[in-house]
């Protein structure tokens, strides 16, 4: 979820240990995997409402797909694996898992869904908007002289042709965005170990000097 701030993330975190805590409480209860699995979806859910990045793409996709990571990673869910298999038919996540026919584990967020898209809508209603992390990500930049003269900077890369790498290659050294996972590594360190997050910061440097 691109975007988050650290804090958020560590709030996320916290939601899934608490899940995995629950679980290995009590591993054999009847509803041992599915309670803490709605409850990381929920917690989840709540801390990207309350960071205003909550969406109905992400209550729909990506925090479903978390949590089913996190079971499996965890063992709230035993049964799956890693690549497909015939007793693994279906892909959720970064897994292929079964499931039984007997329950219902495809409505296993319904409830929670639900109430999320129902908070969604009364925030609409009063007028309170979320905003994506993108857009949060370009307010921050636009408050920044620094990141300003970077994006400069790097957009007169562009302009001269160079690609995403060679844009890092030249800029070295040079200061990197105060608030990136990767701002305590070179430019070309960053895009190697971290390319599809750094490009995406290059792309959305250019948009921003282009807009003006």
């Amino acid at each position: 979820m691109p975007g988050l701030s650290a804090v958020d993330r560590k709030k996320i975190e916290a939601q899934l240990w608490k899940a995995h805590g629950a679980f290995w409480n009590n591993p054999d209860g009847p509803s041992a995997h599915a309670d803490p699995m709605r409850n990381a979806f929920d917690g989840i859910a709540k801390v990207l409402c309350d960071a205003g990045i909550l969406s109905v793409d992400l209550l729909r996709k990506q925090i479903p797909e978390l949590v089913w990571d996190s079971a499996i990673a965890g063992g709230w869910w035993f049964r799956a694996s890693d690549v497909r298999q015939d007793i693994f038919p279906e892909q959720i996540g970064h897994h292929w898992v079964w499931r039984d026919d007997t329950s219902d584990e495809a409505a296993l967020f319904r409830s929670e869904t639900g109430k999320w898209l129902g908070k969604l809508l009364e925030d609409s209603a009063h007028g309170k908007k979320h905003a994506g992390p993108r857009s949060d990500n370009v307010r921050k930049r636009r408050r920044d002289p620094g990141i300003e003269e970077l994006n400069r900077r790097i957009r007169q890369l562009r302009d001269e042709g160079l690609t995403h790498k060679e844009v890092c290659d030249r800029l070295g050294e040079d200061p990197r965005p105060p608030r990136a996972a990767w701002r305590d590594l070179p430019w070309p360190t960053a895009y190697k170990l971290h390319g599809s997050a750094v490009s995406k910061w290059l792309s959305d440097a250019c948009r921003l000097i282009s807009a003006r």
